[in-house]
């Protein structure tokens, strides 16, 4: 089997309860927010489908500074905390190693994102019956703020040795900034 399949699969695994966890947050958070009130109270449902995708999307950037800090924090920073990047044999390239990590946890966060959106697609259909192309925008667009903070992670990464700390700082930067 190939080298980059075999560590693809790995991470995978490796953080398949991670990706459980932010699946079922991506579940929880637009149940909450975008189907219960609405059933309970359907006066309170907004006129247009851009609207009540607005009201969905406002908690997006925690699930994406949170998601990208607990699959890439380790990426960089677990090869020097546990020493591995001291191992010399079998004989890999550490370069196409910490690439293939990188490309197995942005498959599992990407996955998580769609899962949040088709949900909140899904809702839109059963309220509006239809979905509009700022939709489509607002998930592509997403789709790159998660690229672009898991980036400035993997960065801040390469910089400390604990896993714990680079989480902490990394939170408490992406939020500060956020808010």
């Amino acid at each position: 089997m190939n080298q980059t399949l075999i560590t693809l699969l790995f991470e995978i695994k490796r953080h398949k309860g991670r990706f459980y966890i932010f699946t079922l947050i991506g579940l929880i958070v637009p149940t909450l927010l975008g189907l219960l009130p609405y059933l309970i109270n359907p006066d309170t449902l907004p006129k247009t489908f851009n609207n009540y995708a607005i009201s969905l999307l406002t908690y997006i950037d925690f699930i994406i500074i949170f998601g990208s800090c607990f699959f890439f924090s380790g990426i960089i920073s677990e090869e020097f905390q546990s020493k591995t990047y001291l191992i010399l044999f079998p004989k890999i390239n550490k370069l196409k190693l910490i690439i293939r990590k990188i490309l197995g946890n942005l498959l599992l966060f990407i996955i998580v994102l769609s899962i949040y959106f088709t949900f909140n697609a899904i809702l839109g259909l059963i309220f509006f019956q239809q979905l509009t192309i700022e939709f489509l925008f607002s998930y592509i667009f997403c789709i790159f703020y998660g690229i672009t903070v898991s980036t400035f992670i993997l960065l801040i990464s390469s910089l400390m040795r604990s896993v714990s700390s680079l989480v902490v700082i990394s939170v408490l930067i992406l939020l500060s900034v956020l808010i």
